[in-house]
C-alpha cells in the first residue's frame, strides 16, 4: 500500500435507523425503515435493538402516545439498551434530526396501561439497567409510572436507572409516583 488517508467523519450516522409513528396506517409492509413504513409500537423495536446490540441503532419517533404494552402487566416497561439513540418529537416527515422541533410535536412514553386509576400503571415507564455503553434519550415526555411495589418496584416511577451511562436531553418527566424513592427518576 503506497499510502493511506484516515479522515474523521463527524455528524454522520452510519447505523440502522428505525422510524416509529403511533398514528401510522396498518400496512402489509411495516419494516420501520422509512416514515411511510413506520412501526406503530415502540417496545418491539427496542427489543429488536437490544438483539442487534443497541450500538449503531437510532430510533426516530413521531409525536403520539406510546405505551409499553397493550396488556395490564405492571412489570412491562420500555427497556433501553446500551448505545441506542432514542429520539422523540418528530412530525413524521423529517429527513434530518436538525428539522425536529420536539416542543411542537410532543411524543409520550406513558406507563398508563390499566384502567383509569394510576395505581394499575406500569411500575416503571422507562428502565435503563446495567447499560455500560451510553444510551441517549431526547425529545420525550415520560409519565404515568406508578412504582408502588416492594423493592425495586417501589422506586423510579418515571425512569428506573441503575448502573448505567445515559444522556437525557430535552425530556420532561412528569406525573409519576414512587412508594419510596424517585417518583420521576
Amino acid at each position: 500500500c503506497a499510502g493511506i488517508q484516515i479522515k474523521k467523519v463527524t455528524n454522520v450516522f452510519n447505523g440502522v435507523r428505525f422510524y416509529v409513528d403511533a398514528s401510522a396506517p396498518d400496512l402489509n409492509v411495516q419494516d420501520g425503515m422509512t416514515w411511510a413504513t413506520a412501526f406503530k409500537d415502540l417496545n418491539p423495536i427496542l427489543k429488536q435493538a437490544a438483539l442487534i446490540g443497541g450500538y449503531d441503532v437510532e430510533i426516530w419517533a413521531a409525536n403520539g402516545i406510546y405505551k409499553p404494552t397493550t396488556g395490564t402487566s405492571r412489570t412491562e416497561t420500555f427497556t433501553v439498551p446500551a448505545g441506542i439513540e432514542l429520539h422523540g418529537g418528530f412530525s413524521g416527515s423529517e429527513t434530518s434530526k436538525s428539522q425536529r422541533v420536539w416542543q411542537l410535536f410532543p411524543t409520550y412514553m406513558l406507563g398508563s396501561i390499566g384502567g383509569s386509576a394510576d395505581t394499575d400503571n406500569s411500575y416503571h415507564t422507562v428502565t435503563i439497567d446495567g447499560v455500560s455503553g451510553a444510551a441517549t434519550l431526547s425529545g420525550w415526555f415520560i409519565g404515568r409510572g406508578y412504582a408502588s411495589g416492594s423493592g425495586t418496584n417501589g422506586k423510579g416511577g418515571g425512569m428506573y436507572i441503575t448502573n448505567s451511562a445515559v444522556a437525557i436531553r430535552d425530556c420532561r418527566v412528569l406525573l409519576n409516583h414512587a412508594g419510596s424513592d424517585g417518583g420521576g427518576v
